[in-house]
């Protein structure tokens, strides 16, 4: 083809096909990813969160064929124990900073009928590995399964999570590295367990029970810092703990009728101890049961809460302990906050309130939340929440209050005549904050009614707001 200027146009020569070829075959065959550094190769697989996952990996490349056995952090999902622990025997690293294992089996399969022998092979495999961090959760549907637990002499954190499963602790040896241990649904001798482990400083349990004595909590350790326990599977019926570093208590337990509480431990400074109540009757006065009481720091006070509700059998409680009782099952029975949730029906609520006042007559505040009826049906002729029959004239050691809140009031008798001793007993009383329930109107009779009496005392500082609102309706 000739152009404009006279000049021929003319195609280049075919490129070689072989040379191309060769070219593309060059950049095929060179492995890219097998020329990374091995630490990031092996940060790429620790970010798969699965050694099942890794191992695929080396289908990406020949150099990470092998790679996953040099994780620092192995996790593994599986319903197979036997298949773990021969990838277990695979690893030679000298340590692990992690091993995470997680079993589970089928309904109604019939292949785990050895669970224990297998469960006992793969612990041992992994206290071989000296992690750091062990940590193994498993999910079976068998009861009577009795595992063997090695000692994991490095291991600084321990976490077993064995449903329904029986531990037996190792014959020699001892946790030495241990600071943390966290059990989980399992079966243990745990005053055994925490001789083994001298340095241990966080201890949590939840819904564990006791090999040799069911339904009770020892904990003796001259280590141990921190403890949670947490109990809803069965009731307990005795706790003895002897801890004299021990800083922090959290505990939430069912409690049984025969309850012992030995508590020894005089570093506590941020504790948090709750009862509940669900299969004892502990009753005031007939009609007033106590449902949960949770004790604990807040700041500089500390603070006991009470759930109180109207509950009758045949017409009478059948009480089985008394709240007497309940206070010394506290692991401090002195306390300067009192919280009170009720739910009072149509009942009238003060004399069993003078009751509790003067459990602790050197508290410093109260908070009342009530729950009542919208609609007031009378009691009946002598029902016991009147008695005695004089309450309203009662007085009670309120020396120490300083600072009360009532919410859901509605202005009924009752309300207005506790008020009345409120303000009358508590002679150091600084501030009184109310809140009416909805519905209740500013012209409401006994609104007026504890307006007026507010009056009376212009050293209290008085506030009324109305539910769910910011705003101040007294004064």
């Amino acid at each position: 083809m000739q152009l404009r200027s006279g000049r021929r146009l003319v195609y280049p020569p075919p490129k070689q096909q072989g040379g191309d070829h060769r070219r593309r075959s060059q950049q095929i065959s060179e492995d890219r990813i097998s020329s990374l550094p091995e630490d990031l190769l092996l940060e790429i697989l620790v970010r798969l969160r699965s050694v099942a996952d890794a191992v695929c990996g080396g289908a990406v490349s020949r150099g990470w064929r092998d790679l996953w056995t040099e994780l620092p952090e192995l996790i593994f999902w599986s319903a197979h124990p036997l298949s773990v622990q021969s990838m277990l025997a695979r690893i030679t690293r000298p340590s692990l900073d992690l091993v995470n294992i997680y079993l589970w089996s089928d309904w109604g399969d019939n292949d785990y009928e050895d669970w224990d022998v297998q469960i006992s092979l793969l612990l041992c495999g992994a206290a071989r590995l000296l992690p750091e961090k062990f940590i193994i959760t498993i999910d079976i549907h068998q009861t009577g399964c009795v595992v063997d637990l090695p000692c994991f002499e490095r291991t600084s954190f321990l976490s077993l999570h064995m449903r329904a499963i029986s531990i037996i602790l190792p014959q020699y040896g001892e946790f030495t590295a241990l600071k943390s241990l966290h059990l989980e649904l399992c079966c243990i001798h745990l005053c055994t367990l925490l001789r083994l482990c001298p340095s241990l400083r966080i201890l949590n349990i939840r819904n564990c029970s006791d090999l040799r004595h069911a339904g009770t909590v020892i904990v003796h350790s001259p280590s141990l810092e921190e403890f949670s326990l947490e109990i809803s599977n069965h009731d307990i019926c005795c706790i003895d703990i002897v801890a004299p570093v021990l800083k922090e208590v959290t505990l939430e337990a069912y409690i049984d009728i025969s309850l012992t509480l030995s508590f020894l431990a005089p570093m506590v400074k941020k504790l948090r101890w709750g009862y509940d109540y669900g299969y004892v009757f502990v009753g005031f006065d007939q009609i007033w049961r106590l449902m949960s009481i949770t004790e604990r720091e807040l700041d500089e006070f500390h603070v006991v809460s009470m759930s109180i509700m109207t509950t009758t059998r045949n017409g009478v409680l059948d009480a089985e302990w008394s709240i007497g009782q309940v206070i010394a099952h506290l692991p401090v029975a002195a306390f300067s906050i009192l919280e009170l949730d009720l739910k009072t029906e149509e009942h009238t609520f003060g004399p069993m309130m003078l009751r509790l006042l003067r459990i602790q007559p050197t508290m410093q505040r109260l908070k009342v939340v009530l729950a009542r009826n919208k609609v007031r049906v009378p009691c009946p002729v002598n029902c016991p929440c009147e008695h005695p029959i004089n309450w309203r004239s009662e007085d009670v050691s309120l020396a120490n209050l300083e600072v009360v809140e009532i919410h859901g009031l509605q202005g009924e008798d009752d309300e207005v005549d506790f008020l009345k001793i409120i303000l009358r007993c508590a002679t150091v009383l600084q501030r009184l904050t109310m809140t009416i329930s909805d519905g209740v109107s500013p012209s409401n009779n006994g609104y007026e009614k504890i307006c007026s009496i507010m009056k009376e005392y212009p050293d209290v500082e008085c506030h009324m707001m109305a539910s769910g609102s910011e705003g101040i309706l007294y004064p």
